[in-house]
C-alpha cells in the first residue's frame, strides 16, 4: 500500500515579525554600503596623507638643495679670485670672510695634499690646525662640489658637514675649497613648513648618520640610522610603514636631495594614520545606531497601525451572519478599507439571502402545516427533527411530544 503523503503546513508568524524582517532587508544593504564607502574614504584619506607627506619631504629636499647651491656658488666665486693665482692668501682670507657671512661656518683653503692655507675662523698668521676631509676623493672624481656627511671635529667637538670644491687650473688640480657648516644652521630653512607637532622630520646623510632632527637634535645628531630603512628608501621619493628610533610604528615619507644624496624623512605616528579609520568607524557606528533606531520606531508604529486595522477588520467580520448589516469602517489603510467595504457589501447580500430563505421557509411551513398527511424530517439516526402541524393537531399532540422521538415512536403517537 502506498504510504500517505504528509503535507507540511506553512508556518504562520505575527505581522511584527514580517515587518522586522522587511526592515532588516532594507537596512542591512544601506549599512553595508555605508561601510564600503567608508572603507574607500579611509583608503583615499591614507593615500592623500601619504602623498602630502611625500610632497612636503620633496619640498624640504628642494629647499636643502637650494641652500647647498647657494653655498656652492660662494665657493665657485672664491675659486675665481685672482688672489689664488698670486698666492696672496691673506687677501683671499679677507674675500672669503666677506662672501661667507653664515654664522657658525668656516671657509678653508687647502693645497692638493690637504694642508690648510687659510681658514676664516683663524686669524692670519696664527697656526692652522689640520682637519681631515673625507670628501676630497669624491669631489676630485666628480670634478664638482661635493657634500660630505656629518663628522665630529676632534678640535672643538662639534658636528659639521663640509662642501668641498676642487679647484682646477688648466685641468690641473691646484686647491681644495671647503665650506664647513654646523648642521643646526640649516634648521631655519625647514621651520617654514609648519608641520604638526606630532610629525618628526629628520635629515640623514649618505652614510646614514642623522644630520638634523626636529626633536631632540643634540641626542640624535651623528647617530646611525636603520639599515632596513635605508634599503627600503632606494627610490628618489616614497613612503612606507616602519618603526622609528623609539621603536614605534610610523609611516615614513622621504625624498632624496639631488645635490648631496641626503635623505629628508618625515615620520607620522600610527595614530594619525589610523585616525581616518576611527573617524569612519565612529560615523558608521552613529549612522548604524540612528538607522536601527529609526527602523525599530518605524516597525513599531507601522505594526501598531496595521494591528489596529486588523483588529477592526476582525471585529467587523465577526458581525457577519448576525442581524442587520455591517457598516464599513475607516482604518487609514486603503487596502483594509477596501476589505471593510467588501465585508459590508457581503453583509448586505447575506442579509438579503437570509430574508429570502426565511420567507421561503415560511411559505414551505405554511404549505406543510396545511397538509393532513404526515410529513416529518428525520436525522441520520432516525430521530424526528420536524413535523407538519395538521397530523399533530388531529392526534391532540404538541410539537414537543414528537420532536426528538424515534421514527416508529413518532408514527405510533401520530397514528
Amino acid at each position: 500500500m502506498d504510504q500517505p503523503v504528509s503535507v507540511k503546513k506553512p508556518t504562520s508568524h505575527f505581522l511584527g515579525r514580517y515587518l522586522t524582517s522587511l526592515a532588516g532587508i532594507v537596512v542591512l544593504p544601506v549599512l553595508l554600503m555605508a561601510l564600503v564607502f567608508g572603507a574607500i574614504f579611509v583608503t583615499m584619506e591614507r593615500d592623500r596623507l601619504r602623498a602630502e607627506a611625500v610632497r612636503i619631504a620633496q619640498g624640504m629636499a628642494d629647499s636643502l638643495d637650494h641652500e647647498f647651491n647657494a653655498m656652492m656658488t660662494v665657493l665657485r666665486a672664491l675659486s675665481t679670485s685672482p688672489s689664488l693665482d698670486t698666492r696672496d692668501y691673506e687677501l683671499f682670507l679677507d674675500q672669503a670672510r666677506t662672501l661667507s657671512n653664515m654664522e657658525g661656518s668656516q671657509v678653508i683653503l687647502r693645497d692638493i695634499n690637504g694642508r690648510q692655507l687659510a681658514n676664516t675662523q683663524v686669524a692670519w698668521g696664527q697656526g692652522i690646525p689640520e682637519i681631515p676631509f673625507t670628501a676630497d676623493a669624491a669631489a676630485v672624481e666628480n670634478k664638482r662640489a661635493w657634500v660630505s656627511g656629518v663628522t665630529n671635529n676632534n678640535l672643538d667637538k662639534k658636528w659639521r658637514f663640509a662642501i668641498n670644491l676642487p679647484v682646477f687650473k688648466n685641468d690641473k688640480l691646484t686647491y681644495f675649497l671647503s665650506l664647513n657648516v654646523e648642521p643646526s644652521k640649516i634648521l631655519e630653512i625647514f621651520k617654514k613648513n609648519n608641520l604638526p607637532a606630532s610629525w618628526i622630520w629628520s635629515t640623514v646623510d649618505h652614510e646614514r648618520r642623522v644630520v638634523v632632527r626636529s626633536v631632540d637634535l643634540e641626542s640624535f645628531i651623528g647617530r646611525e640610522g636603520s639599515a632596513e630603512t635605508a634599503e627600503r628608501a632606494s627610490k628618489p621619493s616614497g613612503a612606507f610603514v616602519t618603526t622609528n628610533y623609539e621603536n614605534k610604528e610610523v609611516m615614513y615619507a622621504y625624498a632624496m636631495s639631488s645635490l648631496s644624496g641626503w635623505r629628508l624623512g618625515i615620520s607620522i605616528p600610527r595614530q594619525e594614520i589610523e585616525a581616518p579609520l576611527w573617524r569612519m568607524l565612529s560615523v558608521w557606528g552613529l549612522l548604524t545606531g540612528i538607522i536601527i533606531t529609526a527602523a525599530i520606531i518605524a516597525v513599531v508604529l507601522v505594526n501598531n497601525r496595521l494591528r489596529a486595522g486588523v483588529r477592526s477588520l476582525i471585529a467587523v467580520s465577526q458581525q457577519l451572519g448576525q442581524s442587520g448589516t455591517v457598516d464599513p469602517i475607516i482604518t487609514g489603510v486603503k487596502e483594509f478599507d477596501r476589505v471593510s467595504e467588501s465585508v459590508s457589501a457581503a453583509s448586505i447580500i447575506l442579509r438579503e439571502k437570509t430574508l429570502q430563505i426565511r420567507e421561503n421557509e415560511g411559505r414551505l411551513r405554511t404549505l406543510l402545516d396545511n397538509l393532513f398527511v404526515y410529513v416529518g424530517l428525520l436525522d441520520t439516526n432516525g430521530k424526528l427533527l420536524e413535523a407538519n402541524a395538521a397530523p399533530m393537531k388531529a392526534a391532540g399532540l404538541q410539537r414537543d411530544d414528537v420532536i426528538g422521538a424515534g421514527k416508529h415512536c413518532a408514527l405510533d403517537r401520530l397514528g
